[in-house]
């Protein structure tokens, strides 16, 4: 199974992020400074895929929330065998 795309709004980091065509094959690196956001696409495709993340401290989405925001949005398109 592949990501293909992903979208999110107001969730950790971001008030806004897509990656669209995400590349099927090879290595995909997350690089930039400290406090950029790195992190949360990991919290990102674990909180689409199983509903929750190690951020969830009372258990509660509202952890997830960005600050400026009052709630969030998160999408993933996947890929298997093709489809």
């Amino acid at each position: 199974m592949l990501i293909r795309n992903l979208r999110a709004d107001g969730f950790l980091k971001f008030r806004k992020i897509r990656l669209n065509n995400i590349p099927k094959r090879g290595l995909i690196g997350l690089v930039g400074p400290n406090e950029s956001g790195k992190s949360s696409i990991g919290q990102l495709i674990q909180y689409a895929l199983f509903g929750t993340t190690h951020k969830m401290t009372r258990g509660s989405i509202v952890d997830l929330i960005h600050w400026e925001e009052d709630h969030c949005i998160v999408e993933l398109d996947l890929e298997h065998d093709g489809e």
